[in-house]
């Protein structure tokens, strides 16, 4: 699963790692269609997974030290 930092990322999952990642991400505010499947983040066969396309927000990209950009 692509974490994100600095581009758009998409992935398929589940309400749970949704709840979880909703303080450091940012959702885009395309309509959800949950169905069964595994989750990209955690590796869970669930039975409501959804496509969604995200990218870290401020406060994440701070926590991670990356807030001036992606350095290689």
């Amino acid at each position: 699963m692509n974490d994100g930092a600095w581009e758009i990322a998409s992935g398929r999952l589940c309400a749970d790692c949704v709840r979880a990642m909703w303080p450091e991400y940012i959702f885009a505010p395309d309509p959800y269609i949950w169905a069964p499947g595994t989750c990209d983040r955690c590796g869970e066969q669930k039975k409501q997974t959804a496509r969604l396309r995200y990218t870290m927000n401020k406060r994440g990209l701070e926590k991670r030290g990356l807030e001036n950009g992606i350095e290689k």
